[in-house]
């Protein structure tokens, strides 16, 4: 099932990405950047019920992720230059620890369960409004799990993007500094 995900851009930053179902017409999720959490999730439009809050910190790349029912947990890189993010998903029907694993260069992310199967895979898309499409391989989901493999892919594709963004301003702060050499 392919969900395409668009995503709406205010003078700030990101005001809210839109998760259309497989129709491509009714919203499957409304994603808001400007609530009390860095990240709100809500399942269908946005006044639908909230699956999830995400919270992203300055100096850790962990992800504090709280989904309905008051489920708390943290997703954290695999290891310490690992690309792959680790997280527990509660509502997930035997293995609850999924990986969020970056595939090449402008590639999406990849989900996978803890034997290495591959769930769903985020193509990223070339356009401006579309950010690309998650594709779900496996089918009959429970609501809440897909509701959390939703939100933890939001989490991690938003810690990508401002990943980015940051080595991004890196790189042009360098060129407009000359290049300068060495410093610590």
């Amino acid at each position: 099932m392919e969900f395409p995900i668009y995503i709406e851009s205010g003078f700030r930053g990101r005001k809210a990405a839109y998760i259309k179902n497989p129709d491509k017409y009714t919203d499957a999720y409304h994603v808001d950047y400007r609530g009390g959490a860095d990240m709100t999730v809500r399942r269908g439009g946005a006044q639908g019920p909230i699956v999830g809050r995400v919270d992203f910190h300055s100096f850790s790349s962990a992800i504090d992720i709280s989904f309905e029912n008051n489920q708390r947990v943290e997703m954290r890189k695999d290891g310490l230059f690992s690309k792959t993010r680790v997280v527990d998903l509660p509502a997930a029907p035997s293995s609850k620890r999924f990986s969020w694993k970056s595939t090449s260069f402008g590639g999406g992310p990849k989900m996978l369960d803890s034997s290495g199967q591959e769930l769903a895979f985020f193509d990223r898309s070339r356009g401006v409004s579309k950010a690309g499409t998650l594709t779900l391989l496996v089918s009959g989901l429970e609501q809440q799990f897909m509701d959390q493999i939703f939100v933890s892919f939001m989490a991690v594709e938003e810690q990508l993007r401002r990943q980015r963004r940051a080595a991004a301003a890196g790189a042009a702060g360098g060129a407009a500094g000359g290049g300068g050499g060495g410093g610590c």
